[in-house]
Protein backbone atom coordinates (compact mmCIF):
# COMPACT_ATOMS: atom_id res chain seq x y z
CA UNK A 1 0.00 0.00 0.00
CA UNK A 2 1.11 3.41 -1.00
CA UNK A 3 2.16 5.40 2.03
CA UNK A 4 3.10 9.04 2.96
CA UNK A 5 6.84 10.06 3.15
CA UNK A 6 8.14 11.86 -0.18
CA UNK A 7 6.12 13.86 -2.45
CA UNK A 8 5.62 15.47 -5.44
CA UNK A 9 5.36 19.30 -5.65
CA UNK A 10 3.85 20.59 -8.52
CA UNK A 11 1.02 22.94 -9.56
CA UNK A 12 -0.31 20.62 -12.64
CA UNK A 13 0.39 17.45 -11.65
CA UNK A 14 -3.03 16.13 -12.93
CA UNK A 15 -2.42 13.36 -15.65
CA UNK A 16 1.16 13.36 -15.58
CA UNK A 17 1.76 11.15 -12.56
CA UNK A 18 1.54 7.14 -12.72
CA UNK A 19 1.43 4.17 -10.27
CA UNK A 20 2.01 0.41 -10.88
CA UNK A 21 2.15 -3.18 -8.94
CA UNK A 22 5.85 -3.16 -8.14
CA UNK A 23 8.95 -4.46 -9.77
CA UNK A 24 10.19 -7.60 -11.28
CA UNK A 25 13.66 -9.00 -11.37
CA UNK A 26 15.39 -8.46 -14.80
CA UNK A 27 16.86 -11.44 -16.18
CA UNK A 28 17.56 -9.33 -19.53
CA UNK A 29 21.50 -9.43 -20.38
CA UNK A 30 21.92 -6.01 -21.21
CA UNK A 31 20.91 -5.40 -17.38
CA UNK A 32 23.50 -5.54 -13.73
CA UNK A 33 23.00 -8.99 -12.12
CA UNK A 34 20.25 -8.91 -9.73
CA UNK A 35 18.85 -5.82 -11.45
CA UNK A 36 15.31 -4.86 -10.72
CA UNK A 37 12.77 -2.77 -12.89
CA UNK A 38 8.77 -1.67 -12.77
CA UNK A 39 6.38 -4.14 -13.61
CA UNK A 40 4.73 -2.52 -16.78
CA UNK A 41 1.07 -2.09 -14.93
CA UNK A 42 1.18 1.78 -14.83
CA UNK A 43 -2.11 3.48 -14.43
CA UNK A 44 -3.23 6.74 -13.73
CA UNK A 45 -3.11 8.27 -10.02
CA UNK A 46 -6.37 8.04 -8.70
CA UNK A 47 -7.75 10.32 -6.49
CA UNK A 48 -7.28 8.41 -3.44
CA UNK A 49 -3.64 8.60 -3.92
CA UNK A 50 -3.06 12.66 -4.98
CA UNK A 51 -2.93 13.45 -1.30
CA UNK A 52 -0.51 11.33 -0.75
CA UNK A 53 1.95 11.68 -3.10
CA UNK A 54 1.13 15.58 -3.47
CA UNK A 55 2.74 18.28 -1.49
CA UNK A 56 0.77 21.28 -0.49
CA UNK A 57 3.72 22.45 1.92
CA UNK A 58 5.10 26.30 1.27
CA UNK A 59 8.70 25.26 1.89
CA UNK A 60 9.20 21.45 1.83
CA UNK A 61 12.32 19.41 2.72
CA UNK A 62 14.24 19.41 0.11
CA UNK A 63 14.93 15.86 1.09
CA UNK A 64 11.94 14.39 1.13
CA UNK A 65 10.33 16.30 -2.05
CA UNK A 66 10.32 16.33 -5.77
CA UNK A 67 9.75 19.39 -7.43
CA UNK A 68 9.52 20.16 -11.16
CA UNK A 69 10.71 23.10 -12.68
CA UNK A 70 10.59 24.78 -16.16
CA UNK A 71 13.32 27.05 -18.03
CA UNK A 72 12.36 30.43 -19.12
CA UNK A 73 10.74 31.48 -21.83
CA UNK A 74 14.42 33.04 -23.05
CA UNK A 75 16.44 29.67 -22.32
CA UNK A 76 13.83 27.64 -24.42
CA UNK A 77 14.14 30.46 -27.39
CA UNK A 78 17.91 30.56 -26.88
CA UNK A 79 18.14 26.90 -27.13
CA UNK A 80 15.98 26.42 -29.65
CA UNK A 81 18.00 29.37 -31.83
CA UNK A 82 21.63 27.60 -31.51
CA UNK A 83 20.04 23.89 -32.38
CA UNK A 84 20.70 22.45 -29.19
CA UNK A 85 18.38 19.25 -29.43
CA UNK A 86 19.68 18.68 -33.11
CA UNK A 87 23.11 17.03 -31.93
CA UNK A 88 22.96 13.64 -32.90
CA UNK A 89 25.15 11.77 -29.99
CA UNK A 90 27.34 12.75 -27.11
CA UNK A 91 30.06 12.51 -29.36
CA UNK A 92 28.58 14.78 -31.51
CA UNK A 93 27.96 17.32 -29.06
CA UNK A 94 32.09 16.44 -28.08
CA UNK A 95 32.68 17.30 -31.66
CA UNK A 96 30.61 20.88 -31.37
CA UNK A 97 33.01 21.85 -27.98
CA UNK A 98 36.14 21.16 -29.95
CA UNK A 99 35.02 23.25 -32.60
CA UNK A 100 34.82 26.53 -30.43
CA UNK A 101 32.74 25.55 -27.49
CA UNK A 102 30.27 27.60 -28.74
CA UNK A 103 27.14 25.67 -28.07
CA UNK A 104 27.87 24.03 -24.77
CA UNK A 105 29.65 27.81 -23.82
CA UNK A 106 25.45 28.61 -24.82
CA UNK A 107 23.75 25.43 -22.90
CA UNK A 108 25.92 26.06 -19.87
CA UNK A 109 25.41 30.01 -19.63
CA UNK A 110 21.51 29.63 -19.83
CA UNK A 111 21.45 26.83 -17.04
CA UNK A 112 24.24 28.26 -15.01
CA UNK A 113 21.99 31.00 -14.65
CA UNK A 114 18.58 28.84 -13.99
CA UNK A 115 20.00 26.78 -11.12
CA UNK A 116 21.41 30.38 -9.90
CA UNK A 117 17.81 31.36 -8.95
CA UNK A 118 17.54 27.63 -6.56
CA UNK A 119 20.74 27.49 -5.67
CA UNK A 120 21.38 27.88 -1.93
CA UNK A 121 25.11 28.28 -2.51
CA UNK A 122 26.48 30.58 -4.71
CA UNK A 123 28.34 28.86 -7.45
CA UNK A 124 27.46 26.18 -5.62
CA UNK A 125 26.39 23.77 -7.85
CA UNK A 126 28.28 21.31 -10.28
CA UNK A 127 26.63 21.09 -13.93
CA UNK A 128 27.76 17.81 -16.00
CA UNK A 129 27.96 16.77 -19.61
CA UNK A 130 24.87 16.37 -21.55
CA UNK A 131 23.49 12.79 -21.95
CA UNK A 132 22.02 11.86 -25.56
CA UNK A 133 20.79 8.51 -25.81
CA UNK A 134 18.47 6.62 -28.19
CA UNK A 135 15.10 6.07 -26.67
CA UNK A 136 12.48 3.95 -26.27
CA UNK A 137 14.28 2.43 -23.06
CA UNK A 138 12.24 0.89 -20.21
CA UNK A 139 15.53 2.19 -17.65
CA UNK A 140 17.78 4.71 -18.72
CA UNK A 141 20.70 4.62 -16.19
CA UNK A 142 24.00 2.61 -17.02
CA UNK A 143 26.96 1.34 -15.11
CA UNK A 144 29.79 3.07 -17.25
CA UNK A 145 32.42 0.89 -16.15
CA UNK A 146 30.64 -1.96 -17.40
CA UNK A 147 27.80 -0.57 -20.27
CA UNK A 148 25.03 -2.26 -18.32
CA UNK A 149 21.68 -0.98 -17.00
CA UNK A 150 21.52 -0.64 -13.53
CA UNK A 151 17.97 -0.52 -13.20
CA UNK A 152 16.25 1.08 -9.89
CA UNK A 153 18.88 2.56 -7.56
CA UNK A 154 20.05 5.05 -5.26
CA UNK A 155 22.68 7.69 -6.03
CA UNK A 156 25.88 7.72 -4.55
CA UNK A 157 28.11 11.21 -6.00
CA UNK A 158 28.35 12.22 -2.48
CA UNK A 159 29.87 9.04 -1.16
CA UNK A 160 28.40 9.70 2.20
CA UNK A 161 27.42 6.97 4.92
CA UNK A 162 23.37 5.43 5.18
CA UNK A 163 23.73 7.97 8.67
CA UNK A 164 24.29 10.99 6.75
CA UNK A 165 22.48 10.33 3.89
CA UNK A 166 20.30 13.53 4.60
CA UNK A 167 23.49 15.93 4.35
CA UNK A 168 23.34 14.44 0.45
CA UNK A 169 23.04 17.04 -2.29
CA UNK A 170 19.81 16.95 -4.47
CA UNK A 171 19.75 17.24 -8.07
CA UNK A 172 18.15 18.90 -11.38
CA UNK A 173 17.94 17.22 -14.60
CA UNK A 174 16.29 18.94 -17.36
CA UNK A 175 14.70 17.48 -20.28
CA UNK A 176 16.11 18.81 -23.64
CA UNK A 177 14.66 16.28 -25.92
CA UNK A 178 11.86 16.89 -27.85
CA UNK A 179 9.65 14.62 -26.06
CA UNK A 180 8.37 13.80 -22.52
CA UNK A 181 10.90 11.27 -20.61
CA UNK A 182 9.91 10.09 -16.84
CA UNK A 183 10.96 9.83 -13.41
CA UNK A 184 11.13 6.76 -11.54
CA UNK A 185 10.60 6.29 -8.00
CA UNK A 186 9.76 4.48 -4.88
CA UNK A 187 8.94 7.69 -2.71
CA UNK A 188 10.09 6.20 0.36
CA UNK A 189 13.42 7.95 1.93
CA UNK A 190 16.65 6.00 2.65
CA UNK A 191 15.45 6.15 6.59
CA UNK A 192 12.17 4.81 5.83
CA UNK A 193 13.67 2.16 3.49
CA UNK A 194 15.86 1.07 6.40
CA UNK A 195 12.99 1.04 8.92
CA UNK A 196 11.03 -1.56 6.98
CA UNK A 197 13.30 -3.86 5.69
CA UNK A 198 14.51 -4.36 9.75
CA UNK A 199 10.83 -5.49 10.08
CA UNK A 200 11.66 -8.50 8.12
CA UNK A 201 15.60 -9.00 8.73
CA UNK A 202 18.55 -8.55 10.60
CA UNK A 203 20.62 -5.40 9.15
CA UNK A 204 24.72 -6.04 9.40
CA UNK A 205 25.78 -1.94 9.80
CA UNK A 206 28.65 -2.56 9.43
CA UNK A 207 29.01 -3.39 5.67
CA UNK A 208 25.64 -2.15 4.39
CA UNK A 209 24.83 0.36 2.28
CA UNK A 210 22.73 1.64 -0.75
CA UNK A 211 23.35 -1.15 -2.57
CA UNK A 212 22.12 -3.48 -0.23
CA UNK A 213 19.29 -0.68 0.51
CA UNK A 214 17.78 -0.84 -2.94
CA UNK A 215 18.53 -5.25 -2.94
CA UNK A 216 16.55 -5.40 0.54
CA UNK A 217 13.96 -3.21 0.11
CA UNK A 218 12.69 -4.63 -3.24
CA UNK A 219 13.79 -8.23 -2.66
CA UNK A 220 11.20 -8.17 0.49
CA UNK A 221 8.47 -5.91 -0.72
CA UNK A 222 8.28 -6.45 -4.78
CA UNK A 223 5.02 -5.34 -4.96
CA UNK A 224 5.28 -1.58 -3.22
CA UNK A 225 4.41 0.74 -6.17
CA UNK A 226 6.87 2.52 -8.28
CA UNK A 227 5.55 6.23 -9.50
CA UNK A 228 6.35 7.24 -12.93
CA UNK A 229 6.05 11.32 -12.71
CA UNK A 230 6.33 13.04 -16.46
CA UNK A 231 8.69 15.36 -17.43
CA UNK A 232 8.05 17.30 -20.63
CA UNK A 233 10.73 19.14 -22.53
CA UNK A 234 12.44 22.12 -21.24
CA UNK A 235 11.13 20.94 -17.60
CA UNK A 236 13.49 19.67 -14.86
CA UNK A 237 13.32 17.71 -12.15
CA UNK A 238 14.56 18.62 -8.36
CA UNK A 239 14.85 15.28 -6.89
CA UNK A 240 16.94 13.81 -3.36
CA UNK A 241 18.20 11.19 -6.14
CA UNK A 242 20.57 10.34 -2.74
CA UNK A 243 17.83 9.89 -1.14
CA UNK A 244 15.12 7.50 -2.57
CA UNK A 245 15.09 4.55 -5.35
CA UNK A 246 15.20 5.53 -8.86
CA UNK A 247 15.66 5.61 -12.53
CA UNK A 248 14.58 7.56 -15.40
CA UNK A 249 12.37 5.99 -18.76
CA UNK A 250 11.82 6.67 -22.28
CA UNK A 251 9.98 3.94 -22.76
CA UNK A 252 7.83 4.18 -26.00
CA UNK A 253 9.19 6.96 -26.89
CA UNK A 254 10.81 7.41 -29.94
CA UNK A 255 12.79 10.31 -30.21
CA UNK A 256 16.36 10.82 -28.52
CA UNK A 257 16.66 11.31 -25.20
CA UNK A 258 18.44 14.35 -24.21
CA UNK A 259 19.34 15.36 -20.46
CA UNK A 260 21.65 17.84 -18.60
CA UNK A 261 22.00 17.25 -14.63
CA UNK A 262 23.26 19.24 -12.43
CA UNK A 263 23.72 18.72 -8.20
CA UNK A 264 23.56 20.99 -5.47
CA UNK A 265 21.36 22.21 -2.73
CA UNK A 266 18.20 23.24 -4.28
CA UNK A 267 15.31 24.91 -3.40
CA UNK A 268 12.06 23.64 -4.52
CA UNK A 269 10.93 27.20 -5.51
CA UNK A 270 13.33 29.81 -6.94
CA UNK A 271 15.02 32.27 -3.89
CA UNK A 272 14.07 35.18 -2.70
CA UNK A 273 15.87 37.92 -5.22
CA UNK A 274 17.45 39.07 -2.09
CA UNK A 275 18.82 35.38 -1.80
CA UNK A 276 19.90 35.30 -5.30
CA UNK A 277 23.55 35.85 -6.37
CA UNK A 278 24.74 37.50 -9.45
CA UNK A 279 26.62 35.37 -12.29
Amino acid sequence: MLTKDISIKCGDLEGRAFINHGVDRCANNTYEEGAFIPRKTWKKISDKEYPIISCDETEPDYQSTIGIIKLSSYAIESLNKHHIRNVESTTGFTEEVYKGKRKVDILSSILHETLSEYSFIQNGFIIHKPLINPGNRETTTINLSNGLFTGLHIDYWDKLELSAIEDARNRISFNLGRSSRYLLFINLTVRTLIQLIEDKKQIDYENYNQNNVVFDFLSLYPDYPVLKLEIKPFEGYIAPTENMIHDGSTLNIPTKDIQVFSQGYFNLAPLPSSLQYPL
